[in-house]
This record gives structure tokens, sequence and C-alpha cells, in this order.
């Protein structure tokens, strides 16, 4: 297995070589993180010459070449010729970058994880490439039993921390006030939309164990 990671890949480039359905979902992740995107194939889905047409992502619009990973950071091959793919691979371990092999996992140096979004809040699940079926229909099934509250509670405690570190200088003291809030009557607001609400109660939970 390997080593789960979060890459901040905001204005950072990514080669997708192949601009089938493959590719065009890889691409629609990589913009969801903020990516700056290069496609390079003869053709292209309807959705990415729309976004090719609209400058979100920049298309060259011919075979892969050697050389075309100049400058990236990370390299996905999702054509549907295992030579190209290979060439992709091969180019990427030359230059030191990151690898999605889209049709061979075993073949490339990295995967992407099927990933629930509950934003800032992420849960990945990986099979090392040997099924991304599984993945993804473990992600669906997750997808039903993580509620959809606890991502603004990741997000409003993200902003409260820098208090909370300031205000609870003890560890124990951090922890307990963290086991309230996952149980506490801010989950139950943001279950209603209620966020300032729910950040009004963090906020005067904090004022509480402050003063004990």
């Amino acid at each position: 297995m390997g080593l789960p990671v979060s890459l901040d890949l905001r204005g950072r480039k990514v080669v997708v070589v192949g601009g089938g359905l493959v590719g065009d979902r890889k691409v629609v992740r990589l913009l969801d993180v903020g990516a700056d995107v290069t496609l390079i194939s003869p053709v292209a889905t309807e959705d990415l010459s729309y976004n090719a047409a609209i400058g979100t992502i920049c298309w060259l619009q011919r075979p892969y070449q050697a050389g075309d990973l100049e400058d990236a950071w990370l390299a996905i091959a999702a054509t549907d010729s295992d030579d190209c793919n290979r060439a992709v691979a091969a180019e990427a371990e030359v230059r030191r970058i990151f690898c999605d092999h889209a049709a061979d996992g075993a073949a490339g140096t990295c995967h992407f994880l099927a990933a629930l979004d509950r934003a800032p809040l992420t849960v990945a699940i990986g099979t090392g490439g040997a099924s991304p079926f599984i993945a993804r229909r473990l992600r669906d099934e997750l997808d039903a039993t993580v509620p959809a509250e606890l991502g603004p509670l990741v997000r409003i405690l993200g902003e409260l921390r820098p208090a909370i570190k300031a205000r609870l200088a003890d560890s124990r003291a951090r922890r307990r006030f963290y086991e309230t809030a996952w149980d506490g009557a801010a989950r139950n607001m943001l279950r209603y939309g209620q966020e300032a609400e729910a950040r009004a109660a963090l906020e005067a939970l904090l004022d509480e164990m402050a003063t004990l």
C-alpha cells in the first residue's frame, strides 16, 4: 500500500494525456482542487472541449510527445493506447514526477482515491489500484452515513482553532472541548443550516471552558 497524502495542487501544472471519459473525470477532480491543467489529446469530450474554449484548461490538440511533462508536478496517463500510457509513465519516472496510470494502477506511482466530499472534510478510500470499483462503491455507501453537517463543523472549528489553542493551553482541556463540540448542540444546529447559531454556541462553549 502507498502512503495516503493530500496534495496541494493549487496553481501547479498537471498534465493529463487522454481526452476521453477517463481523462474527463480526472480533469474535473483536478479543477476542483485548483490545479493548472494541461490536456494533451487529438480529441476530447464535449466538456473538456468547453473547458478549453473558456480557458479553464490548456488543450494541446495533438498526440503526446516526449518532453510534454516539463515543469509538471503530476502526470495522468489516460489514453486508450498502452504504448502511449507507458511512455508517459516512463517520462514521469525520469523526471521524478508522480504519475497516475489510469489503465494499470501497478504501472503508475500514485492513484486517485475515491473521495467523499464534506468540504473541508474529505474521506478518501483507496485499494492501491486493485479495485477502483470497490473504492467507489464504499464511498457511495459512506455518503449515506457521514452526516452533511460535519463539513461546516470542521470549517468553523478550523477558524476557531487559534483561539482554542490560545485559551485552552492544556491538551486535555482542548480534547474535552472538541469532544463536547462533537456531541453538543452545535452539530444539531448545523444539521438545520443554522451556522451563525452553531458558531455562537461553540464560542460560548470556549468561553465557558476557558474559565474552568
